[in-house]
């Protein structure tokens, strides 16, 4: 599986902010993507808890989970029908934190409505303050339909085959 056209197109902007290293978060330049914002989350770590928040949410995305996001903190989706999706973000986030490099996959969602959305996305690494601490996610939703693969749950750094 390779990441999706959005998902790259994101990815070389990232990589051509810092020349393939972990960007500074103020360099990011919301009008350069301004098609993908609704896509887009803003997750940090906060500093001493190492707690996940998510600090923005694009509209969309708010729209698939059925419920906003924006403040909330990802722990606190660890029950329930969003467990596993959530635990699966906690590991990444973290797994981000500690290598600088940006990772793409699919998993599903479960919606209100009792289906699964199958979603494609990208997590891209931002510097605050020189150390890693903030993520964004950008959703691909063009493909919601998650009946077409048998396991859709992967990921891997960007670039690998």
């Amino acid at each position: 599986m390779q990441p999706s056209r959005l998902i790259l197109d994101f990815h070389a902007y990232w990589r051509g902010l810092a020349g393939g290293g972990v960007p500074d978060r103020e360099l990011f330049d919301p009008t350069a993507v301004a098609p993908m914002m609704r896509g887009l989350h803003i997750v940090e770590m906060e500093e001493g808890t190492g707690r996940l928040r998510y600090r923005m949410v694009g509209t969309l995305s708010d729209d698939i989970a059925g419920m906003s996001l924006t403040g909330r903190y990802l722990d606190e989706l660890f029950t329930g029908p969003t467990e596993r999706s959530a635990r699966f973000f906690d590991e990444i986030y973290r797994r981000i934190a500690l290598t600088g490099i940006p990772e793409a996959g699919e998993y599903t969602w479960p919606s209100p409505n009792g289906t699964e959305k199958l979603i494609m996305f990208g997590v891209f690494p931002f510097r605050v303050s020189g150390a890693i601490r903030q993520f964004f996610y950008l959703e691909d939703l063009s493909d919601l339909h998650a009946k077409r693969r048998k396991d859709p749950w992967w990921v891997k750094p960007i670039g690998t085959p």
